[in-house]
């Protein structure tokens, strides 16, 4: 099992924070270039909530992943796993943790393991760490940018 975890701060309220992630039209905005999803399916936000995503990567590679809520508990805890895709586990859990002054530490920790043995730890090594750390760079800093400017609104 690999683990990576991040964390930002966002001027906002950890409810609009939250509220933000569970709005599945987002992850079309936060997805990093080069990514394409499309949504097939997503219930209404709620613990036990199903959401199916098509994934196409590096032009060529496309993959269904099924995930499912399951810890909803606004405004401090979202987390999901994967049902079915192309990972062998998948858990993302984001915590919304209100600072001092008022605004959210954001904490994304993401848990999962490729499938296919000693190969699929390999290809961890050499790609997939990596293409993980950039993806939620990416993804944190535009939920930052894209909360912050509704704020000044």
């Amino acid at each position: 099992m690999h683990t990576f975890k991040c964390s930002i701060v966002i001027k906002a309220t950890p409810e609009a924070v939250f509220d933000f992630h569970t709005n599945v039209q987002n992850i079309l905005k936060i997805t990093p270039p080069g990514i394409k999803v499309t949504i097939i399916q997503a219930d209404p936000p709620q613990k036990g909530q199903i959401v199916v995503l098509r994934v196409k990567q590096f032009g060529f590679f496309t993959s269904t992943m099924q995930m499912e809520f399951v810890e909803f508990e606004r405004p401090s805890l979202l987390s999901d796993r994967q049902i079915r895709g192309p990972f062998k586990s998948l858990f993302q859990r984001r915590t919304f943790t209100e600072t001092t002054n008022g605004d959210t530490l954001l904490t994304d920790l993401f848990e999962y393991e490729l499938p296919f043995g000693i190969l699929g730890k390999a290809v961890q090594r050499l790609f997939v760490g990596k293409i993980v750390e950039k993806m939620f760079e990416f993804r944190q800093k535009t939920t930052k940018k894209l909360i912050e400017s509704e704020q000044n609104i």
